[in-house]
């Protein structure tokens, strides 16, 4: 399974993306997360942040997550991906793959920016 878990930046995506991973280990179930910053920073840093330069990141990292899934590793990549073209193709061209819209205010992300959590 892979899950691409959406939403803008300080949404909540990492922070709900590990305590699903606690949950499921706890459950004997293999997760791995592809955190979107991490990944840019240490196998997508050639790209910036066009739509095509998204684009290819998202076509990276859910190759990436194909080869965990296929070894019955639950694999959730927290990215913003606000592109649906590219969310529509990732579940096109592999199985089992769930989108998750992390919602979270604009007044809620101003005061996390305020207190220096994002």
């Amino acid at each position: 399974m892979i899950i691409q878990m959406c939403g803008l930046s300080g949404s909540g995506k990492s922070t709900i993306a590990n305590k699903t991973k606690n949950i499921l280990e706890e459950n004997s179930i293999a997760v791995e997360i592809i955190d979107g910053d991490e990944y840019r920073t240490n196998v997508c840093s050639d790209l910036g942040f066009s739509k095509e330069d998204r684009h290819s990141n998202i076509r990276r990292l859910s190759f990436i997550a194909s080869k965990f899934s296929a070894h019955n590793i639950v694999t959730i990549i927290c990215v913003i991906n606000p592109y649906e073209q590219i969310r529509k193709e990732v579940f096109d061209k592999y199985q089992n793959v769930k989108t998750i819209f992390i919602d979270c205010n604009l007044e809620t992300l101003k005061k996390k920016i305020q207190k220096g959590y994002t």
